[in-house]
């Protein structure tokens, strides 16, 4: 089997080739030059340029659709569209020219409103209407694969992923996901280049009340004192669901939550993180949206037997051993 991993640099793409390398022909294609030897073929490019992108789907089985821009930054909301929704746009531009079998395209959680959601869990028969630019770009993107995998009778597999995390990032107070997640300067870090607003500004002003030189971790509390709870999936669980959606034959144009098993209290997991990192822990209301809901993973696990073995406290583990040992291997 052939398959062409769009965004194969990228930090699921290139835990994903190590996989897929082992009993196929894997090409990638990407923005970003790795010097590598995972792939049996590169191509070094964006998905703009209709020529490539057609030489790139020369005699692939399947395409897995990673490549996307992640940002919650107003000034990146162009950047957006070009990369999550003209990018996938023009995969399609020349796909009718090729014998494509399968088309896996990688969502996310985000197109439900996750920071307003009052329905526990979210399935996939609930309501989609996106918070984020981003989460906004992704449904758009769902809705150019459904479009034209019809039109050129291509089976798709739609997976939105939960907030994918390796482990020791949830370590490093400068990771661009868990530090404004976990770490309290790192957070008014984030908070300061976006552009204020009195949410904004009264959220920046409660985080500094426990400012101080040393790092610390901080637990978000909404206006009703109740601490964050979300989803974190570990990257090799999310590479599991996409190795489930390549081989399995029963399920054809269908959309899969592609997340850990259960949500997690933000109160308990860095408590529990704390004990490694040896940090501070403070509470503190924020402004900004909460986050509070559970995500079922129980179509994919019923039809694709997607099996996910790893929480956030497994996580954690996994994170402490790697850096005490010096071993982080992606």
């Amino acid at each position: 089997m052939k398959i062409l991993i769009t965004g194969c640099n990228g930090r699921i793409g290139k835990y994903l080739v190590k996989i897929l390398k082992k009993k196929h022909y894997v090409r990638g294609i990407d923005k970003h030059h790795k010097k590598n030897n995972l792939f049996d073929d590169f191509i070094e490019s964006n998905l703009q340029n209709k020529e490539i992108i057609s030489r790139s789907l020369d005699d692939i089985d399947i395409v897995v659709h990673l490549a996307s821009l992640m940002s919650w930054h107003p000034n990146d909301n162009k950047k957006l569209f070009n990369s999550n929704v003209h990018g996938t746009f023009n995969l399609f531009s020349t796909i009718g020219n090729h014998s494509i079998k399968k088309f896996i395209f990688a969502s996310s959680g985000e197109v439900y409103p996750e920071t307003n959601y009052n329905t526990k869990p979210i399935t996939e028969e609930n309501s989609t209407l996106p918070t984020s630019t981003y989460g906004l770009t992704k449904l758009l993107g769902e809705n150019i694969v459904k479009k034209f995998c019809f039109q050129n009778n291509i089976n798709y597999i739609i997976l939105r992923f939960g907030h994918s995390q390796y482990p020791h990032e949830l370590f490093d107070e400068k990771s661009f996901f868990s530090g404004p997640r976990f770490y309290l300067n790192s957070k008014i870090k984030q908070l300061k280049k976006f552009p204020k607003n009195s949410v904004l500004v009264n959220t920046i002003k409660n985080l500094e009340k426990e400012i101080t030189k040393k790092e610390k971790h901080y637990i978000g509390l909404d206006q009703n004192n109740i601490p964050y709870r979300m989803n974190i999936t570990h990257v090799r669980d999310i590479c599991s669901g996409i190795e489930s959606a390549i081989y399995n034959k029963k399920c054809k144009n269908e959309i899969f939550n592609i997340c850990s098993n259960q949500s997690f209290n933000f109160d308990d997991a860095i408590k529990y993180l704390s004990k490694f990192t040896k940090k501070d822990v403070v509470k503190i209301k924020l402004f900004t949206n909460p986050y509070n809901y559970d995500t079922s993973n129980e179509k994919a696990k019923y039809y694709l037997k997607y099996s996910p073995i790893y929480d956030i406290y497994k996580m954690i583990d996994e994170g402490a051993v790697l850096l005490n040992n010096n071993t982080i291997n992606i």
